[in-house]
């Protein structure tokens, strides 16, 4: 979890955006790139509460291993090949 002081808003960090979370979007063996959740306040408990966290962990997982699928279904050749890289903007308002 970072503040975003400072960091100029942009295509991954929407304007009035506060705290950022980035995940990790991979399996137990690679890594496929990051999702990039941002919260444009933060709520009493905190920015991004626990089982918010949870949940983004789980859901990135998930896309993770769809990718990791969908390479498998494309043959040897696309694992030897190029890297992929996914990257997931969402933006939370807090409530």
């Amino acid at each position: 979890m970072v503040s975003t002081d400072g960091i100029a808003p942009g295509p991954f960090l929407p304007r009035g955006c506060s705290t950022m979370l980035i995940v990790p979007v991979a399996t137990a063996e690679r890594v496929y790139g990051v999702a990039i959740l941002g919260e444009e306040r933060t709520s009493r408990a905190g920015a991004f509460a626990p089982p918010t966290v949870a949940q983004s962990v789980a859901e990135a997982r998930q896309i993770a291993l769809v990718v990791d699928a969908l390479r498998q279904l494309e043959g040897p050749s696309a694992t030897s090949g190029a890297r992929c890289s996914t990257s997931v903007s969402t933006s939370f308002r807090g409530s």
